[in-house]
């Protein structure tokens, strides 16, 4: 299944996989497994990139963020306990808000791939909501 366009790092001390990635060719996807570190992945988001900008409602966020749950869990791949979403509750939560639909995609094994970083919009949304509850309810008692 490694061939052209797919890369293994081994353990030179094991002679074990620890790390690999593949291209694939024409899309510009690139998928990896093992742990990857780097000081930065920035995403495209300028402004002159975007039409249609919209907010998203407070509503919208609490429906997301009300709808999805952290889980723990034991990758079966590498027996290591994790804490992160479940792709699938993630789409489930999407499906009545389709501007979130994309944080959740299909890779060419049929397996869900999650988005986090495209989270954090709606995680924003329900933080600045709860920012300005808390302020309201604040002066509220200072009056």
């Amino acid at each position: 299944r490694w061939g052209p366009g797919n890369f293994l790092v081994y353990d030179t001390s094991t002679g074990s996989p620890v790390y690999g990635f593949k291209i694939t060719t024409g899309t510009g996807a690139c998928r990896a497994w093992g742990s990857m570190t780097a000081t930065s992945f920035p995403t495209s988001s300028d402004r002159s990139l975007k039409t249609n900008v919209e907010g998203l409602s407070a509503e919208e966020c609490w429906q997301f963020c009300g709808a999805i749950s952290p889980k723990k869990y034991t990758r079966i791949q590498t027996g290591a306990r994790a804490t992160r979403l479940i792709a699938q509750e993630v789409q489930v939560a999407t499906q009545a808000l389709p501007d979130l639909a994309h944080i959740v995609s299909t890779d060419e094994d049929g397996l869900l791939n999650l988005d986090y970083s495209r989270c954090i919009s709606a995680l924003l949304g329900c933080v600045r909501d709860l920012r300005a509850r808390v302020l309201q309810l604040e002066n509220a008692a200072a009056a």
